[in-house]
């Protein structure tokens, strides 16, 4: 295995990827592997760096720009041949990386450890520290003088093969705001020293910190704090460690008054600074932020008691007795004066003695390998998906939702190409990225959909599955694609057709019933998202594997949501606020919703109906000849997740839902939902009525009803499990050894 490893620091720089850099390589070249590490260094080591198991290219520093260009230069060559490209940065060696595997077609890895963004360009830029967290949340990161190196470090990660993070923490943190896909991101933390020849004895009154002297360290705010302190003048600061800040610390040392009990000392090797340290009252860490401290790990290796920022993302966080808020010079005062308390220190200490972290470096370099062979082995899996939502929030606009979720099962597959069915009057626009192809096909009307699909699908490479969004239209045009293609055909079906209430709806739906049993009878595999109707077609269909795959709702999201302060002060003067979430078009019997409140409502109650459709002008007019028409509100196509916190009741009319996506985010919500009798209503958790009794039911809610909601049976736990299982789904086509 050939494998590039690219990291922007290297010994004898210090820091963690540095040595991390070094650590991997050997370990990797000694296990037969051919490593070379590209990197940036303050000189040329060739006589050093001839003793090495791997070959190394280092790019000696000269200014910015230019050693942007000699690296990618460099990056380009090595990458010639390789089978993994691994680089340990994502900016400053990261995007010459990116570039040139982009232009090499190459993959790349990224490891990610700090974050530069927030502790190079806005912590040394002198603006108040903030901790990670908030940087982002206060979106900081939108600032003009920040946003550019963001959007690199989102190009070099969102082009990334995968992510690898240091902590789950860190990840979900990253997949937020960088908006990467959970599909490739995981976590593979750092190695724990082993020092079991270093042993405390007796306990010194010595607080200690070891690292770099940076603002993210925050070490101003533990000397204003130990200078603070109420502590017995026997009692002692070390801070062990250079850096750029060392001569301002110590000159803010002696304005403090604490000169003489705080002790500067030089960077030492680890197993000096354990040796130094083994004794002391305990580790302080007050870092503004401190994504993977390696200190920390380090401590507790030797049973040093470790007084760590809240602020941290250590998988083992919850095991610390007692943090600090590093925003505080009072808190880790009062923190100080705790542990120099005989009866809280014991307490404290007893509590560091039987935490055991058993991860060593032959782990990390082991769960590295088996992730480089997963990838090798991986090959190239192509599905071409025919889909026909031409909606705003569908999969022809990047940015939506849908379009999101399809970059996701894009990374899943490994190759992903969309083709839409669309009208040259929807603007849609084609799209490709190293895993994505969106290709609509811009017809003249929807009569040539199919046409234009078939000759579209001719020019594309051909697929490893073909996937129908639905057995009707689509479907249709998928079997004919799979089968010119010689492809399997995969058919997701998304409506309850066998529903009575489909049929009767229309003759086109009548008709899309005949077609629906004619593609599904010819598929290799059938996706649903009821059990109800897995029975049905299983039945029907005994040597056709069906699965049942819920649709994905994004649960935290909805239960994290706030009342909107605008949307509360329009609606604060109504007791009861009834919400219906849908499409305006007749299948949704919207009409039902406003018959039964016009019935059985207060009159201090109002209607939020949010949602767009050809009914809207039909459902207003309802509403004026009902009488009730100022308190019933369409509010248009908005986001959902903003209006169920304000929801006292979620309605849910529909004549048939094949899973029924609103029952299921308004449980999730906590909110009570007033259902038909259609898709998951039952078992999800809803109160169900007929049609006929809805008014009387709904009524009887105002007296005696569930004032909250529980949703019940939601198989996942996160996006990326239902996108392995989505994904699981369409590769089982192509083997029957391969299923869920």
């Amino acid at each position: 295995m050939r494998i590039v490893i690219a990291s922007g620091i290297y010994p004898p720089d210090i820091g963690g990827p540095a040595t991390y850099t070094l650590e991997l390589a050997t370990r990797l070249a000694e296990r037969g592997s051919s490593i070379e590490v590209v990197t940036y260094s303050k000189k040329q080591c060739e006589q050093a760096d001839a003793t090495l198991p791997f070959s190394i290219t280092r790019i000696v520093r000269r200014g910015k720009l230019i050693n942007r260009i000699h690296f990618f230069r460099a990056a380009y060559r090595a990458l010639e041949g390789a089978d993994i490209v691994y680089t340990l940065d994502w900016f400053a060696a990261g995007l010459p990386v990116a570039l040139a595997a982009k232009l090499r077609g190459a993959p790349y890895i990224v490891r990610v450890g700090g974050d530069y963004l927030w502790e190079q360009k806005y912590l040394e830029s002198g603006a108040q520290p903030v901790p990670l967290k908030v940087f982002y949340e206060r979106g900081l990161y939108r600032r003009l003088s920040y946003y550019p190196a963001f959007a690199i470090i989102r190009y070099v990660l969102s082009g990334a093969s995968i992510v690898i993070f240091n902590s789950d923490a860190q990840r979900e943190l990253y997949t937020r705001y960088y908006r990467l896909p959970q599909t490739h991101c995981l976590t593979i933390g750092n190695p724990v020293p082993s020092v079991p020849e270093i042993k405390r004895d007796t306990v010194s009154k010595e607080f200690v910190f070891w690292g770099r002297l940076i603002v993210m360290k925050n070490i101003d705010s533990l000397l204003r704090a130990f200078a603070k302190a109420r502590l017995p003048s026997e009692y002692t600061l070390a801070i062990i460690g250079d850096g750029p800040r060392k001569e301002e610390l110590m000159t803010l040392a002696k304005a403090l008054g604490s000169a003489s009990r705080v002790r500067f000392q030089e960077s030492l090797s680890l197993r000096e600074v354990l040796e130094r340290v083994k004794n002391a009252r305990a580790f302080v860490l007050p870092s503004w932020t401190d994504i993977a401290p390696n200190q920390v790990y380090e401590a507790l290796a030797i049973g040093l008691p470790t007084l760590v920022t809240k602020e941290n993302y250590l998988a083992i966080r919850d095991l610390f007795p007692m943090t600090i808020d590093p925003s505080s010079v009072d808190d880790i005062a009062s923190k100080l004066e705790a542990l120099a308390d005989d009866t809280a220190y014991a307490e404290f200490s007893s509590r560091f003695t039987n935490i055991h972290i058993d991860r060593d470096w032959e782990t990390v370099v082991n769960e590295h390998v088996a992730l480089f062979e997963q990838t090798l082995d991986s090959g190239e899996f192509r599905v071409l998906q025919i889909g026909a939502d031409r909606s705003k929030r569908g999969i022809l606009y990047p940015g939506s939702p849908a379009f999101e979720r399809q970059q996701a099962y894009a990374r899943a597959f490994g190759k992903l190409d969309i083709l839409g069915f669309s009208k040259i009057s929807d603007g849609a626009k084609p799209y490709a990225d190293t895993h994505l192809s969106i290709t609509p096909t811009n017809s003249t009307s929807s009569l040539r959909y199919g046409y234009d699909a078939l000759r579209i699908a001719k020019k594309m490479p051909r697929p490893s599955v073909v996937s129908a969004q639905d057995p009707f239209e689509t479907g249709l045009v998928a079997w004919l694609i799979a089968r010119r293609l010689r492809a399997p055909l995969h058919v997701q079906v998304h409506t309850d057709f066998l529903a009575p209430a489909y049929t009767q709806h229309s003759l086109v739906n009548r008709i899309r019933v005949h077609i629906a049993w004619f593609v599904l009878k010819r598929a290799k595999r059938i996706r649903v998202v009821s059990a109800g109707v897995k029975q049905v077609l299983s039945r029907a269909l005994p040597n056709t594997a069906v699965t049942v795959l819920p649709i994905f709702a994004d649960l935290e999201k909805i239960r994290a949501a706030k009342i909107a302060p605008e949307l509360a002060a329009r609606f604060e003067h109504f007791a009861y606020k009834l919400l219906v979430v849908a499409r305006l078009e007749p299948e949704k019997n919207v009409e039902l919703a406003i018959r039964a409140f016009a019935a059985s409502a207060p009159k201090d109650t109002c209607l939020i109906v949010v949602g767009e459709g050809s009914e809207r002008e039909r459902l207003a007019q309802l509403s004026h000849q009902l009488g009730v028409a100022e308190r019933v509100f369409f509010e248009g196509e908005k986001s959902s997740v903003e209006y169920y916190p304000l929801a006292d009741l979620v309605l849910v009319t529909s004549d048939y839902e094949g899973y029924g996506l609103v029952i299921v985010e308004a449980l999730a919500a906590g909110k009570p939902v007033f259902s038909t009798d259609v898709g998951v209503a039952r078992e999800a958790g809803a109160i169900v009525s007929s049609e006929k009794d809805f008014p009387k039911n709904l009524g009887n809610w105002f007296q005696e009803g569930s004032r909250t909601g529980e949703l019940k049976d939601y198989p996942y736990t996160d996006f990326s499990e239902y996108a392995r299982a989505y994904s699981s789904d369409i590769r089982a086509c192509t083997s029957p050894k391969l299923s869920l």
